[in-house]
């Protein structure tokens, strides 16, 4: 016959498993969900820059630094 195991016991016995299952399974999702991540970003550039229907796709618009300044004289 088995012993029973008293209920503290048992609840620190059950935390350290889930522990260490819990460390490994949440670092396999990363590792998946990184390489997703990753995939994702390169078909979605990939898709943009193939359905490009204007010539100056890439000139358009403009870039300044005023509001910034702006904003580091308020400091």
């Amino acid at each position: 016959m088995v012993d029973s195991v008293p209920v503290p016991v048992g609840i620190v016995i059950g935390a350290l498993g889930s522990g260490i299952i819990g460390y490994r399974f949440i670092h396999v999702l990363n590792r998946i969900g990184t390489w997703v991540q990753g995939i994702g970003i390169v078909v979605g550039f990939g898709y943009i820059f193939t359905h490009i229907q204007t010539d100056d796709f890439l000139t358009r618009g403009s870039f300044n630094l005023s509001v910034g300044e702006q904003s580091l004289r308020l400091l």
